[in-house]
């Protein structure tokens, strides 16, 4: 898919209705938006919000600035809108500001990951401890099996705890 926004409405799951006519959400995939730019597959007359997407990505990128910032001289509002931006990139408080946003998302991010990978590894431990108690009953019930069996034949009590692994006790219950 090419389109780099998606709008999604919020309809009830059984019967499909609209919840809310006002209520959107709109997802914009910012590196397919550059993508598109850059492969001059769309561009700023195309669609009014492209301009100030792409603003957003314009620190980063060069070349998308140098465009912008000649797209600005004939267009004051996007101009105000560059030059405020390079104000608050200058302004030490709105730096400490955003990088301590951007570090309390980024541990977010990583205690998250860090959760998923520990539920992953108790996942794991647990499978692997229900596969080895499954194979431990499992050789249990066969050693009775075989306990039965012998006991039908008349074999002393030790062949069969030999044989079996079982203790004399087991056999013995298996007996009666």
């Amino acid at each position: 898919m090419n389109r780099y926004h998606l709008a999604f409405d919020v309809t009830e799951r059984e019967e499909g209705f609209l919840w809310d006519d006002t209520l959107e959400i709109h997802l914009v995939e910012m590196p397919k938006l550059v993508k598109l730019w850059r492969e001059k597959r769309i561009g700023f007359g195309d669609d009014e919000v492209v301009e100030w997407l792409l603003l957003l990505e314009a620190d980063e990128d060069e070349e998308l600035r140098k465009e912008l910032e000649g797209r600005a001289m004939d267009n004051p509002a996007l101009q105000e809108a560059m030059e405020k931006w390079e104000d608050l990139s200058r302004d030490p408080n709105a730096i400490r500001e955003y990088e301590a946003r951007h570090k309390a998302m980024m541990d977010r991010l990583a205690a998250e990951a860090e959760s998923k990978r520990r539920q992953q590894v108790k996942y794991e431990e647990g499978m692997e401890k229900g596969m080895e108690q499954g194979i431990e009953k499992g050789e249990y019930q066969k050693a009775i099996s075989v306990a039965r069996k012998m006991i039908a034949k008349g074999i002393e009590e030790q062949m069969i705890a030999e044989v079996t692994g079982l203790t004399i006790m087991q056999i013995q219950q298996l007996r009666s």
